[in-house]
């Protein structure tokens, strides 16, 4: 059967050097295409289009309006997802942030205490993420996600290894004050009979950069690490990485993810942090009526079909 599949694949699209080494993309696109039941493996839950930093490796501008999502319109989702999911639609994974960061919403702690119950209040809810830069990451808010029970894994975004090379890249943040947050968030979080599993995220502009004793030691506290080196998201911005192979095909991203932004527009990827590329609105329509609406579908179908140059999202993407 699997034979069968490939070779139907194969006729409907021209193969790739890409494809030459790896087949899953046309499973994705036939499991997508002939699928009745929506599904999304992320959705992305942007509490705030706002950020405090200017990372210099990121592509979040000024051209979107500053905004908070309201309590209403956050509970209406948290809502939809209970009473939906693997009913009607199946969501495997929340993550609470987008383009702003998460924890300057004015009603933080309010909004993790909404999750944490609607989450004891079903056996279906999506597994939870929260990534955070940590610039706020005070006491309160410490204890508000610790305390609600309301996300199964927290991450941290650590660039550079060094104070100098941290601090250079993530323009805004102090050093010392971000370890300081983390480890006390670590320190709290030891304490649970149930820890948060964690994770951090550390971006690098060196193939083998130094890192400092006390970056090592934050590694060692952390469950997850992932090293990273700049990728240029979708292309958007110049951040001077140097020229990146554009794709035609398929990504690997928009059939299986949404980003649900601050004011209920959806965008069909996490690398839109500007939502320049809406294919539907919450306010209007539900996620199952986006997952197959035509705004999405078209994406996927000109993808597949080697025709990324005429989608204005993903035309310079180099995923």
């Amino acid at each position: 059967m699997a034979k069968l599949i490939k070779k139907i694949s194969k006729s409907l699209f021209k193969r790739t050097p890409w494809w030459d080494k790896y087949d899953s993309k046309y499973f994705l696109y036939l499991w997508y295409r002939f699928r009745k039941h929506p599904y999304f493996k992320y959705v992305d839950l942007e509490f705030t289009s706002c950020c405090d930093l200017r990372c210099i490796y990121c592509t979040l501008d000024s051209s979107r309006k500053k905004g908070f999502m309201p309590l209403k319109l956050y509970e209406e989702i948290l809502q939809y997802i209970v009473d939906n999911n693997r009913k009607r639609i199946t969501i495997e994974g929340l993550s609470l942030h987008n383009g702003g960061e998460t924890l300057l919403h004015p009603k933080f702690c309010r909004m993790m205490e909404i999750l944490g119950k609607k989450r004891k209040i079903t056996n279906n809810f999506p597994e939870t993420a929260l990534l955070t830069n940590a610039t706020t990451l005070n006491s309160e808010k410490t204890a508000c996600i610790l305390n609600t029970e309301c996300v199964d894994f927290m991450r941290f975004s650590v660039d550079g290894g060094t104070k100098e090379s941290f601090e250079r890249i993530r323009k805004g943040a102090k050093w010392e004050k971000i370890l300081a947050n983390i480890h006390s968030f670590l320190d709290e979080n030891s304490k649970k009979k149930n820890p948060v599993k964690t994770g951090m995220i550390s971006i690098f502009d060196e193939a083998n950069p130094p890192l400092s004793d006390e970056f090592n030691d934050l590694i060692k506290r952390v469950d997850i690490y992932w090293p990273r080196r700049p990728h240029n998201f979708n292309g958007s911005k110049n951040m001077g990485l140097g020229p990146f192979e554009k794709k035609t095909g398929l990504c690997n991203l928009v059939p299986i993810m949404v980003a649900i932004l601050y004011d209920g527009t959806v965008s069909p990827c996490c690398n839109d942090l500007n939502g320049s590329g809406i294919i539907g609105d919450l306010n209007t329509e539900d996620l199952a009526q986006i997952f197959f609406g035509k705004p999405r579908s078209s994406i996927i179908e000109k993808m597949a079909h080697h025709k990324r140059r005429d989608i204005e999202l993903c035309k310079d993407c180099a995923l």
